[in-house]
């Protein structure tokens, strides 16, 4: 064997065994988030695994609302497919709307269709985009202790009613503490949104 093949598949190997440790950290990493998140709120966590990949998985009552939290893989082939991080809580309505944060799609978008909702609150609409089935019966839910926790959120992801229930989705998987702290911030939203709607 010459020199340079051997120095090949030495890099390839090494190559191999530091992506191996960087998603087996990670994964540990992610698996302690998960647990720590599960427990503060006296939640059930269970995990599975699929190679190298893992699925958590957070079932249980949350503020008096069943919960689940787990991955979603989306995406036409295995190559395209995104990793989301999805909260679901029920919430019985046939109420459906979306938030998200503003963006120049969203902007542009806004200039075309006139689909987004004006809530009167001009630092929230300024931050936020808002559609719904029914645009006065969502402004009428919207109270001073959900638009003070639209204005604290960050917002990283996006919340969804609809098919009896409210869902927060945090773009690809939740690896960190912060990013468990955005899906946290957006859940509690989503409480209150519910809490709002079994009133009505």
């Amino acid at each position: 064997m010459n020199l340079q093949l051997t120095v090949a598949i030495c890099f390839v190997v090494i190559a191999i065994t530091i992506n191996l440790v960087v998603i087996i950290v990670g994964n540990r990493r992610q698996k302690k988030i998960f647990q720590k998140f599960a427990d503060r709120y006296n939640l059930s966590f269970t995990i599975s695994n699929f190679f190298l990949k893992q699925y958590p998985l957070i079932t249980g009552d949350f503020n008096g609302f069943s919960l689940k939290i787990e991955e979603e893989s989306k995406g036409l082939t295995q190559n395209d497919k995104s990793r989301y991080t999805i909260a679901k809580i029920q919430a019985d309505t046939p109420l459906t709307f979306a938030i998200s944060k503003e963006d120049l799609f969203k902007k542009i978008g806004k200039i075309f269709t006139g689909e987004q909702i004006q809530i009167g609150n001009e630092e929230i609409d300024r931050k936020l985009f808002f559609q719904s089935s029914q645009p006065t019966l969502f402004k009428s839910i919207l109270d001073y202790e959900i638009e003070a926790k639209l204005k604290e959120a960050s917002f990283r992801g996006r919340i969804i009613c609809e098919n009896g229930e409210i869902k927060c989705i945090q773009f690809k998987t939740i690896k960190s503490e912060s990013k468990m702290k955005d899906l946290e911030e957006l859940l509690l939203i989503c409480v209150l949104f519910a809490n709002k709607l079994k009133k009505i």
